[in-house]
Parts: C-alpha cells; sequence; structure tokens
C-alpha cells in the first residue's frame, strides 16, 4: 500500500515536469522509482516478518542518499549553483537497485519457505521494482522530443507497476495472511520454550543459544560464546547422541534431561549440529515412583490375599459352616482383590512394556478371549458378524487387553445376549461389542473422558481404564454407547497400511 501511495506521488511529480523535456521525464521517473525501492525494503522486511516493526526515523535513514536525485532536478531545472557529481548519481541508482533485490531476495526465499506463500505471489510483487527498472531503461532508448509521447511513456511504465501490485493484492490475495508468522513463529518457539536449545558448529563451539539455556545453566551469552560444549554441559554432541537422559547442573541444582540432538549438514559437509534438552527430572521421578509402587503392592497385595483366602478357608472349616455366608463372602471379596492385582499386572504389561507389531487374526483373538471368559462358567450367549480371518499389523498384546476388557464387561453385565462384530475399515478394522445390560453408568464414563478419577467420579475397577489405555497403546480409537445397553466400538488401525 505505501508503494503505491509513493508511486502515485511520482506520477504526479512528473505530470508537473512535462514543460522541461525528455531528460527531465527520463530523471523524474527514475527519481520515483528510486524513492519507491525505501517504502518497497520496509514493506517486504515486515511482510516477511524479519522486522517486525521499522520506525519513521529509520525509513528516513534509508532514503537520505535519494538526495543525490533532489540534486539532479535541480540542476535540470536551471540552477547554475548545484553541482551533482555523476558518481554520486551512480551510487543512488546501484544503491535504489540494491533495496529493490533485497526486497526480491526476501521475498523469494519466503516463497521457497513456507507453502503457503505461492511463487506467484512474489512473482507479481517483484514486478513492482524490477519491472518498472527494465521498462525505464527500455523506453529510455525509445524517448523522443515530443513531451506526450514521453510522458504517456513514462506514465504507463508506472500503471504496470501499479497493475501488478493491484492483481498481488486483489487477485491473489497477498495481504489474506502474511509470512510473516511463520517467521515470528519460529524465534517464538524457541523463546518461549522451557528446552534448552543450542546450536553449535563443527568444532562445537556455541553459535546460539535460546533465554532458557541460559537462565537455566546460569551464564550470559558472551561466557556461553567463549567456551565450548563440554565445559558448558559437561557433554559432547556425540554423547548426548548416545545418552537417554543426562544430568546437568543447573541454578536450581542438578536436573535430569533428554537431549535430542540434529546434525546439520549442507551438500554431505558437517556444519554443527541443534540441541534440545528437555527437563524430564519430574518425570523420571515420577516413573520411578510407580514403577516401585506398582511392583511392590502387587507382590504384596498378592501375598496378603493368599494369606487372607487360606485363613478363610480354615475359619470356615473350623466353624462347621454355620458362618458361611460370611466366609463366602470374604472369599469372594479376597478373589476381587487378587483379580485387581492381576488386572494391574497386565495394565503393566501393555502400557510399559513394548512389544513389537506382527500379523494379527483379530477374529482369532476375539475367539480366544471369549473362550476364555466362558470357560469362567458365563451362560450369557454371544454372537458373531465377523467374517472367517481378518489380519492387521498391530500389538497383540494391547489388542487382547483391550478386548478382553470390552468382552468381560460385556459378558458380566449383560441379561441374555453379547454380539460381536468385527467389519474390514479402509486402513484397519472396527470390534464393535454390544450388550442388552443396563450400561456402564455415565459417572464411570465420564471419569475415562476426563483422565483423572475423583471421589465424587471414579470407576469402580480397572477394566475401563485397562481398555482405555490398551486402544490409546494401540493408536487407535474408543467410543461408548449407552442408549441401550452398551456398544463399545474399537477403531483399529493397520500398521502396515502406514497409518
Amino acid at each position: 500500500m505505501g508503494l503505491t501511495a509513493v508511486t502515485g506521488g511520482g506520477l504526479a511529480i512528473t505530470r508537473v515536469l512535462i514543460l522541461n523535456g525528455t531528460e527531465v521525464w527520463a530523471v523524474a521517473a527514475l527519481s520515483v522509482w528510486a524513492f519507491s525501492t525505501v517504502p518497497w525494503v520496509v514493506f517486504a522486511v515486515q511482510y516477511t516478518g524479519r522486522l517486525v516493526e521499522i520506525r519513521r526515523r529509520t525509513a528516513l535513514l534509508l532514503a537520505v542518499p535519494h538526495l543525490g536525485l533532489v540534486l539532479a532536478f535541480g540542476r535540470l531545472l536551471g540552477s547554475e549553483q548545484v553541482f551533482v557529481p555523476n558518481l554520486l548519481i551512480s551510487f543512488v541508482i546501484i544503491y535504489s537497485l540494491a533495496l529493490a533485490l533485497i526486497g526480491v531476495y526476501l521475498l523469494s526465499r519466503t516463497t521457497y519457505t513456507y507453502g503457503q506463500f505461492s511463487v506467484l505471489q512474489g512473482a507479481t510483487l517483484s514486478v513492482a521494482p524490477l519491472g518498472t527498472l527494465l521498462m525505464l531503461n527500455t523506453l529510455g532508448s525509445l524517448s523522443n522530443e515530443l513531451e506526450l509521447v514521453n510522458a504517456t511513456l513514462f506514465t504507463g511504465t508506472f500503471s504496470i507497476a501499479a497493475l501488478a501490485l493491484g492483481v498481488a493484492v486483489v487477485r491473489l490475495r497477498v495481504f489474506a495472511a502474511s509470512p510473516a508468522a511463520g517467521t515470528l513463529g519460529e524465534r517464538t518457539m524457541l523463546r518461549e520454550t522451557d528446552d534448552v536449545v543450542l546450536v553449535v558448529d563443527s568444532l562445537e563451539r556455541p553459535l546460539r543459544l535460546n533465554e532458557t539455556a541460559l537462565e537455566t545453566l546460569g551464564v550470559t551469552r558472551t561466557e556461553a560464546f567463549e567456551t565450548d560444549l563440554s565445559a558448558l554441559l559437561g557433554y559432547d554432541t556425540d554423547t548426548l547422541q548416545k545418552r537417554e537422559t543426562v544430568s546437568l547442573d543447573t541454578t536450581e541444582g542438578t536436573r535430569r534431561y533428554d537431549p535430542q540432538v540434529s546434525v546439520l549438514r549442507r551438500q554431505g559437509r558437517e556444519l554443527g549440529a541443534l540441541l534440545d534438552l528437555r527437563d524430564v527430572t519430574n518425570r523420571e521421578l515420577r516413573e520411578q515412583r510407580l514403577s516401585v509402587l506398582n511392583r511392590v503392592l502387587r507382590h504384596n497385595l498378592r501375598n496378603k490375599v493368599e494369606v487372607l483366602k487360606a485363613r478363610t478357608e480354615v475359619l470356615d472349616e473350623d466353624l462347621d459352616g454355620e458362618y458361611t455366608t460370611h466366609t463366602e463372602t470374604l472369599g469372594r471379596t479376597a478373589e476381587e482383590i487378587a483379580e485387581l492385582g492381576r488386572s494391574a499386572r497386565r495394565i503393566d504389561q501393555v502400557v510399559a512394556e513394548e512389544t513389537p507389531k506382527a500379523d494379527v487374526d483379530v477374529v482369532g483373538v476375539v475367539s480366544e478371549t471369549l473362550d476364555d471368559i466362558d470357560s469362567n462358567g458365563s451362560d450369557v450367549g454371544v454372537g458373531f458378524d465377523t467374517p472367517d480371518q481378518l489380519t492387521v499389523e498391530t500389538n497383540r498384546r494391547a489388542l487382547t487387553a483391550a478386548l478382553r476388557s470390552a468382552l468381560e464387561n460385556a459378558v458380566s453385565y449383560a441379561e441374555s445376549e453379547v454380539t460381536v462384530t468385527v467389519e474390514q475399515q479402509n486402513r484397519g478394522c472396527t470390534v464393535r461389542i454390544d450388550d442388552d445390560g443396563p450400561g456402564i453408568p455415565e459417572g464411570e464414563l465420564a471419569s475415562l473422558d476426563s483422565g483423572v478419577e475423583t471421589p465424587l467420579r471414579h470407576s469402580t475397577g480397572l477394566g475401563l481404564w485397562q481398555l482405555k489405555w490398551a486402544v490409546t497403546t494401540l493408536g487407535g480409537e474408543l467410543s461408548f454407547d449407552t442408549t441401550n445397553g452398551t456398544t463399545v466400538e474399537v477403531t483399529l488401525p493397520d500398521r502396515e497400511s502406514g497409518v
């Protein structure tokens, strides 16, 4: 917009100077072009996000060299006192051309970097500074002594530039979105991230550090630049690439970090590396705490439950069945507690342990899981709507855990019938389990959706959590419908298809 205004002003100036002949027209047109390169480069710098704000004083300083063209006008208008060396005029023209090329370069680079900014948009905008200069040079050799012809030629040149700008703004909508968001986003991401981010050269000398790195390590930028990576962190890039976590001495004491190293190469030559270190101290402590508690509680729980069951049997025998109802309740409760321990172990195996993916027959896993459940004495009828075989590449352990949770829930709460449907999808399959029971309580589903259990909103066991975590491990989707009974639908991706 600023460039269009300057161009319009230049047209007005050239009309005033129509009586001064061809040379005046040439210098006037060239001056308009030269002065317009200042708002052009300011626009390019701001539009591409290289600088968010340019002060008016800076823009005026950029225009100072163009005073040489103002003096050239004075000489052409007959002022004998005005002396303008040709070298100065040449410098102004070269300087203006440099501004124009800088703007074109910034737009071209943005076109290459950000796919949302098309090549056509950049090329159309670039017509204004470069196309105008090219046309002025061409028309300079065609101009004659007829002032009206000269006026038409030179004003027509700027009309082409104005047309190009109009097409860019109206037709190509260059201002609908600004590529500056990408440039500013990259800077903001490095500034706002809590990760320690460094760039080092091939000699492992720091070149760039974000503010988090300086604050965490307790050094100034100058101090960081005067040392090497090993002295700064205590590790070189090779060690960081091999370690899963490392300890760093920070302003908050010793912390654990997960290092990620990206080697920077150009044309096969290693130039340096980008280092990203994420603080995982709290995560490691949480994982260790959960691991220890999980194993200790599972082991102790299993042993205590076995003692409870054995003592209950002895108590029932000693009382000659007088309190059978109570001892049976104790036995069932002990078994339920034992099952909670087994469920916790299955969940730990699914979530914590890595299992390689393999070709799995989903229909076969459904049948095996149902046979295991049926062996526990369930008399609910189960209907099937499945193909003979449906194979996908997935995690068999996680799939078994997910299906077991859904099928156990259905068989346990169904009044008479459970229906299992397996359908082939474009990139995987869907397993749907319907039962005619009372439906899963909304409170339990709400806790799954929120991911947090509270005293007022919680599940009665680990089955639904096992189902959710197993499906998440599979990379699938889980949905519930409790309108009429309960329908559990698991959408399972086929990893072989690249999903």
